[in-house]
């Protein structure tokens, strides 16, 4: 595949994981009311996580710099996130909902958090409450918002060694043209 066919492909999939994302969010949001998943649900969960990782190969040999420089941000932020929201969420318990409900809003349809929820309580089942399923698939998405991240930062620095910055690949051989004022 060709330099930019390859990053053409590479916008897709990210087009297309952003939709999952999205979808797979909404879904097992509003599935996670009634403890339990569809079919529909797993087979969006996988389709989501395969769409992830074909992101992550399309990247590795067509990530541009200025992509790569915001989906690090990107898998940082959701780090961050998916390590308070079970704090979030244990106060939420504590103070009756009031807290509960704007750690929904804040993470709901952007970051991972429910598509993490809903696999840990299928790794774990129903054995424990779903609140404590939820809090540990936070923190076990976390962890792999953090991989995630580190891999899109070593992606990034790749693309500064080949000489390419944010703004996009870098000419050696060009030199500055200053006007003649």
């Amino acid at each position: 595949m060709s330099g930019k066919a390859g990053k053409i492909c590479t916008i897709a999939v990210l087009a297309m994981w952003i939709v999952l994302q999205l979808y797979t969010n909404a879904v097992t949001f509003f599935e996670r009311f009634y403890y339990t998943y569809s079919d529909r649900t797993w087979i969006a969960l996988g389709l989501w996580i395969l769409s992830i990782l074909v992101l992550n190969v399309l990247l590795y040999f067509w990530g541009s710099g200025k992509l790569l420089c915001k989906l690090k941000w990107w898998w940082a932020i959701c780090c961050l996130f998916s390590m308070v929201m079970p704090i979030i969420f244990l106060l939420g318990e504590r103070l009756n909902g009031a807290v509960d409900g704007v750690g929904i809003l804040l993470g709901a349809f952007v970051m991972p958090l429910f598509q993490y929820g809903a696999l840990s309580w299928l790794a774990l089942g129903q054995r424990i409450s779903i609140r404590i399923v939820f809090c540990i698939g936070c923190l076990g998405g976390g962890l792999l918002c953090l991989v995630q991240s580190a891999y899109i930062a070593w992606l990034r620095r790749r693309a500064k060694t080949r000489g390419e910055t944010a703004d996009g690949p870098v000419d050696p051989g060009a030199a500055a043209v200053e006007s003649g004022l």
